[in-house]
């Protein structure tokens, strides 16, 4: 019976243990993918993590950019054109008091946004979040100028929809959510000046057309190959992180990454009180099985017993390594008693199922001897790992093929 997850398993904070302990290679298919900025939801999770983390100093510069410019482009307006003064003397027109409440409400969202970016309370700004921010500025830029030219008779649609390209930029924005925002301000570029009276013929509408369609279009080339410079870095930052903390033979983890893993783990532990278990197993007579068989032999028994423990170790914060030639390990976490036997049993199980054939072995085939400590209160990786390397040793000269248990009874 294989341990069940906890209700309480993943925490904040555990987040960021999940990719120590469930390392995998990057398989062919998500390569071919990438052209068509498509990741498997595991590793889009990630990557939306990652990327929102390294953009958030330039969020937060383009967040402050924005506000600067845009509160100057009011201030010039209000010098200009005196609109405060016109709706406080009662002799403005709806269009003026348009324009001001537009102004006022997107400097909010910019303020908003800002205070989002410089919050360090915030790891991350939700996907919904920078929607609405932008889709919020989008639309009042666009009416801005639908209103500027119902007043005053000139057009910025074109370069709104350049501007807008180039915002959405550094701040984690999908290439299809850009090209939406790049419609919408190019649709009530043409559109809004129509319904706030200003007569337009299709010359007119078609000179207006086109510089859209194709602002949008080369500003969606140029982010379609910014986002697939992200995507192809953040396969090969995965795949070296793999290689650099994977056992070449085995697949399983690496003795770094069990290190890594289990001071992780502890301390995770330690905060939310509870218990990991250390289980440290070694092939019973494994030099000899080198000489009697062969080492190519050997190696593919390791890989059958690695597969078993990768079988075990299916929950988030679980872990398999390879600490040693022969030694492998499991990092169970937030595991009681009983169901830590019934793991153990499990694996000793699967193994001999596995029938592989050892003439100096216990029974005449491949076995594992194990050793199993579970953590104390204020316990640190070092302690632990001897503990369970001392109960290790007391299963091989027990006779091996067996488990031994820090304590009997849970």
């Amino acid at each position: 019976m294989m341990p069940k997850k906890p209700n309480n398993a993943v925490t904040p904070s555990a987040q960021e243990l999940i990719p120590n302990g469930q390392r995998r290679p990057i398989p062919q298919s998500v390569k071919d993918d990438i052209k068509w900025l498509k990741l498997p939801k595991e590793l889009s999770h990630e990557f939306e993590r990652q990327s929102e983390m390294e953009s958030r100093v330039s969020s937060y510069a383009m967040a402050c950019f924005g506000l600067g410019i845009w509160c100057c482009y009011s201030i010039l307006d209000q010098l200009i054109y005196g609109y405060w003064e016109a709706i406080i003397a009662g002799n403005s027109s709806y269009l003026h008091s348009s324009l001001v409440i537009e102004r006022t409400v997107v400097a909010a969202i910019l303020i908003f946004a800002v205070i989002k970016y410089r919050n360090p309370s915030n790891k991350y700004i939700s996907s919904t979040i920078k929607f609405l921010i932008l889709l919020s500025i989008s639309a009042g830029t666009a009416a801005a100028a639908a209103i500027h030219e119902a007043i005053n008779g000139y057009n910025l649609s074109g370069t709104l929809v350049i501007l807008i390209m180039i915002i959405s930029l550094p701040i984690n924005i999908s290439l299809m959510t850009c090209i939406f925002f790049s419609f919408t301000v190019g649709a009530l570029g043409i559109f809004l000046p129509i319904f706030l009276g200003v007569q337009l013929s299709k010359i007119e509408i078609f000179h207006r057309t086109w510089p859209l369609v194709v602002a949008t279009g080369m500003g969606a080339l140029t982010h379609y190959h910014l986002q697939l410079s992200k995507f192809n870095q953040f396969l090969l930052h995965r795949q070296m992180d793999w290689l650099a903390h994977s056992d070449g033979l085995t697949n399983l983890n690496n003795r770094r990454a069990f290190n890594e893993h289990l001071s992780k783990c502890l301390a995770l532990a330690k905060r939310d009180n509870l218990q990991i278990a250390l289980v440290l197993l070694d092939v019973d007579y494994f030099k000899r099985f080198n000489d009697c068989y062969g080492h190519e032999a050997g190696d593919q028994a390791l890989i059958s017993i690695a597969k078993v423990l990768q079988d075990v170790s299916v929950r988030e914060l679980d872990m398999a390594a390879r600490t040693g030639g022969e030694e492998m390990a499991l990092i169970l976490h937030d595991i009681n008693f009983i169901s830590l036997k019934e793991t153990i049993s499990q694996i000793s199980k699967s193994i001999s199922d596995l029938k592989i054939p050892h003439e100096y072995g216990v029974n005449g085939q491949i076995s594992v001897s194990v050793g199993v400590a579970t953590s104390l209160k204020n316990d640190n990786p070092k302690d632990l790992y001897i503990r369970a390397d001392r109960l290790l040793y007391a299963s091989k000269n027990s006779g091996r093929a067996r488990a031994t248990y820090e304590f009997d009874n849970p």
